[in-house]
């Protein structure tokens, strides 16, 4: 398989490059444990676990467990140790049927372990896993801004914001990021040229839920868009303590990627604003918002 027929993702401080036609199936937000699943449209192609890790383990004990449950599932199955690149350890797992890669490294930065499962549904390729494995990278998730590249939404975050959640929904995507009480939203709907009249105030209306405030049109060219200010409309206690949410947003239509993005900041009125950048891309631009 070309590398020009490869794509990026980054999610959690995890960079990794593969097929175009491999997609993303299931995913977790937390940067301490969780799962990240891809296939294409036929079978499952790869799954990324991690764990919460303070030290190095020892990997030739973790990979004799796993060998040992692997033999158990599968009493067939040939077990090759010999596998080994660059940073990573691990083994495959031959069957009649099938190879699996088995591989795991230890990400130092963010104190977790990292294994990755790579099933092969017929002939092992050596080329594509070799390719997988060797464009792995890890980035500090507390020290760097990191890039955020998924569900087709390519967005740079400051140091020390933590993705909060990720809505995904066919041609819709919102991922949310929180720091110090203050929530920073980008939301992208796809498919515009069937539902996107044009009116970009409309749209920042539909968006606004229990919030109200003022709207604006701003700037013109391509990415010509809109600007909601607002704050809760409902009166709650909290209000008396500054905790009276109010809301900045900022919505376009970009005609090249042919979907509508919002993004909005969410914080209490008693807060100042982090003053931090967010940069997110479509089509050739790419857009700082400030927190």
């Amino acid at each position: 398989m070309p590398v020009s027929t490869f794509i990026d993702i980054d999610w959690l401080g995890m960079h990794l490059s593969v097929p175009a036609d491999w997609e993303i199936a299931g995913h977790s937000v937390l940067a301490k444990n969780g799962k990240l699943m891809l296939v294409d449209r036929y079978v499952h192609r790869m799954q990324i676990s991690w764990i919460r890790c303070t030290r190095k383990p020892d990997i030739r004990r973790l990979f004799d467990d796993f060998e040992s449950r692997d033999r158990k599932e599968h009493p067939q199955c040939t077990i090759d140790r010999g596998f080994s690149m660059n940073r990573w350890a691990g083994y495959r797992r031959m069957t009649d049927s099938a190879v699996l890669t088995r591989a795991g490294l230890f990400d130092a930065a963010n104190a977790r372990w990292i294994d990755v499962a790579i099933p092969w549904h017929g002939v092992l390729n050596e080329e594509l896993e070799h390719a997988l494995l060797s464009a792995f990278r890890v980035s500090d998730l507390n020290a760097l801004s990191q890039r955020w590249r998924a569900f087709n939404v390519d967005v740079e975050s400051p140091p020390c914001w933590v993705l909060g959640a990720a809505e995904i929904r066919p041609g819709d995507v919102q991922l949310t990021f929180n720091k110090k009480n203050v929530a920073f939203s980008v939301h992208k709907v796809g498919m515009a040229g069937t539902w996107f009249s044009g009116d970009i105030i409309g749209f920042l209306r539909t968006q606004a839920g229990p919030l109200r405030g003022a709207y604006s049109e701003q700037g013109r060219g391509p990415h010509a868009g809109g600007i909601f200010d607002g704050r809760e409309r409902r009166f709650h206690p909290g209000w008396l303590w500054g905790k009276r949410l109010v809301c900045h947003a900022h919505a376009w239509h970009c005609a090249a990627s042919n979907a509508v993005y919002h993004l909005s900041t969410i914080r209490c009125s008693r807060q100042a604003g982090l003053h931090e950048d967010f940069r997110v891309r479509c089509c050739d631009t790419t857009i700082t918002e400030k927190t």
